[in-house]
């Protein structure tokens, strides 16, 4: 692909789980790939009266590179905090009624994303992708759910105390 094809990829693909792609990201990430040798001009395309486009692709470098960091990821289950757990170490400091109306907010929300992703992940196969294109999002729905039924049990029993 070239870069402003895999921004809108990217944005497609990304864009009902809130992930904000950037050009001047995907630019420089392209830019530093290149760079290192891990992905190498294919062509370069031009179409009526559109600027010049390049089109990369994956060299073995880059190849051996993204099955290496793959392995990484599906194999360690760390991950970063993200801020729900912080408001969770603290949802204590709220009354509890107060809690439990933002987390029924949160679930509603979760539930709601989880519909949309499910939408999208049915268009995708119904244009012909293949389940493990939209493997991903397929987990983001089931990540979504989850969390959407722990988050409601969470409200219940702070509405109970």
């Amino acid at each position: 692909m070239h870069p402003y094809e895999l921004v809108a990829t990217l944005r497609e693909r990304g864009s009902a789980a809130g992930v904000a792609v950037k050009h001047s990201s995907v630019y420089s990430t392209v830019e530093r790939l290149h760079r290192h040798g891990l992905i190498a001009v294919e062509r370069a395309d031009r179409q009526g009266n559109r600027p010049e486009r390049t089109v990369y692709s994956l060299t073995p470098a880059g190849h051996e590179e993204l099955k290496s960091w793959l392995a990484e990821l599906l194999e360690d289950p760390t991950e970063d905090p993200p801020r729900f757990d912080a408001a969770l170490a603290l949802v204590g400091l709220l009354e509890p009624a107060r809690a439990a109306e933002l987390l029924t907010r949160r679930s509603k929300r979760l539930t709601a994303d989880a519909a949309d992703l499910e939408a999208i992940v049915a268009q995708l196969q119904v244009d012909g992708l293949p389940y493990l294109a939209v493997v991903e999002l397929d987990y983001r729905v089931a990540m979504s759910r989850a969390q959407a039924a722990w988050v409601r049990r969470l409200a219940l029993s702070l509405e109970e105390s």
